[in-house]
């Protein structure tokens, strides 16, 4: 998992009462952070002619895989419910669900690597 000293943008800070009654609004503004942070870490790479890293990061890492390592994120999908959830587009419940499996998955790899 990464600190917030690893992110190039910061993942959004809001109060938990806003997770637990708009996790739909909320689920968007992550979705669009991942996206930014994504981009803000291929660019960051390219102007300082990391190239080794930028191939990785095209390689290995994309905005749902930053969502899924962020450190929050497990607590955050709890706080959903059908009414949050159907309020949601298909493509940002795909983004979300997508993103709680590779979550899953990495965490049950990491427990067999122990």
């Amino acid at each position: 998992m990464r600190s917030a000293q690893q992110y190039v943008i910061e993942p959004p800070s809001l109060p938990n009462f806003i997770f637990k009654h708009f996790a739909d609004r909320v689920a968007i503004l992550l979705i669009e952070w991942a996206n930014k942070e994504f981009y803000a870490r291929l660019k960051y790479c390219a102007e300082r002619e990391y190239y080794k890293e930028l191939k990785w990061l095209n390689d290995n890492s994309s905005p749902i895989k930053i969502l899924a390592e962020m450190r929050e994120y497990r607590k955050i999908c709890s706080y959903f419910n059908m009414e949050n959830w159907n309020r949601m587009s298909a493509k940002d419940r795909r983004f979300i669900r997508k993103a709680f499996e590779l979550r899953e998955a990495l965490l049950r790899k990491q427990i067999l690597e122990f």
